[in-house]
C-alpha cells in the first residue's frame, strides 16, 4: 500500500470481532486487539497468531488505548456487543486522535447520525446488516474502492491522491510503482482532472502532489495460503487421531 500505517485496532472479540480480524489479515495489514476479558473459545483457533498484540481490559480506558499503540494506528473498528460502550469507546478515540477512521458496531440509526456528525471519519452500522469483511473494508478507509478473488489470490482497488504526507512518492516516475504486487491502472494529474480512462497516461509522467492514483494490488497470497494449510493440518490430525482411536479399541 501507499499508505504509510497498515497497523488496525479491533476493540472486542466476539464473533464479529473474530471474523473482522480474520477479514482484515485477508488484506496483508497488522492488528491489534483490545478484549474486556480473554475469550474462553475461538471460532478461529488460529486468531491468536493473527494478532500482532491481544490486550486484555476496558476499550473505553485512555491507558489501554495508549497500549494499543492508538496513534500509530490508521484505523478502529469498535464492534463489542454493548452498544453503549461502543459509543463510549469512539468518543474517547476521537479525543486521543483527531483524524483516525472509526468504524463502530451499532443498529441506532440516530445515534449513528448524530456521532457522525461529531466525530468526524467515522461509519456505523448493525451488524446484522454488514457482513464482517464489510466492516473491515469500512475500516480500511475511503481510498479503498473495493477488492476481489481471483483463485487464491485477493486484491484490492485502490484510489489515492497524493499528498505532502507521501515525500518519497511525488517526484517519482509512474513507471517506477509498477512491481509484481502492484500495477497502475488510472493517473489524473494536477494539470488535467479529466478521467479520460484506464491506461490513458504516460509512464515516463513524474508525480506531483495533487495527482490521484487509482491501482490494483495484491493483498494477502501468504495469508490464504497459510491459513489453508492450518485447516488442513488441522484436518489430518484430527483424521489421524479417530485412525488411532480405532485401531487402538481394535486391539
Amino acid at each position: 500500500m501507499f499508505q504509510e500505517r497498515t497497523l488496525f485496532l479491533v476493540c472486542g472479540l466476539g464473533s464479529l470481532g473474530q471474523h473482522c480480524v480474520v477479514a482484515l489479515k485477508k488484506f496483508g495489514v497488522n492488528v491489534i486487539a483490545i478484549e474486556q476479558t480473554m475469550p474462553k473459545s475461538w471460532e478461529f483457533p488460529e486468531l491468536p497468531k493473527f494478532l500482532e498484540e491481544l490486550i486484555i481490559g476496558d476499550c473505553r480506558q485512555i491507558e489501554i488505548l495508549e497500549r494499543a499503540k492508538l496513534k500509530e494506528c490508521r484505523s478502529v473498528l469498535i464492534v463489542t456487543s454493548d452498544e453503549e460502550v461502543n459509543a463510549q469507546t469512539a468518543l474517547t478515540i476521537r479525543e486521543l486522535n483527531d483524524n483516525i477512521r472509526l468504524v463502530m458496531r451499532c443498529g441506532q440509526e440516530n445515534l449513528n447520525q448524530l456521532l457522525n456528525q461529531q466525530l468526524g471519519n467515522f461509519f456505523a452500522d448493525d451488524p446484522t446488516q454488514l457482513i464482517a469483511s464489510a466492516f473491515a473494508l469500512e475500516g480500511l478507509g475511503d481510498e479503498t474502492i473495493g477488492f476481489f478473488a481471483i483463485n487464491n489470490y485477493r486484491f484490492q482497488v485502490i484510489k489515492h491522491q497524493i499528498n505532502s504526507n507521501d515525500p518519497w512518492l511525488y517526484g517519482r516516475k509512474l513507471s517506477g510503482l509498477n512491481n509484481k504486487n502492484r500495477r497502475i491502472l488510472s493517473h489524473i494529474n494536477t494539470e488535467n482532472i479529466t478521467f479520460k480512462g484506464f491506461y490513458e497516461w504516460e509512464l515516463n509522467r513524474s508525480l506531483n502532489i495533487g495527482d490521484t492514483l487509482i491501482y490494483i494490488e495484491l493483498v494477502d497470497e501468504f495469508y490464504l495460503r497459510s491459513y489453508q494449510g492450518l485447516l488442513q493440518q488441522k484436518k489430518k490430525t484430527k483424521k489421524m487421531a479417530r485412525t488411532t482411536k480405532n485401531f487402538s479399541e481394535s486391539l
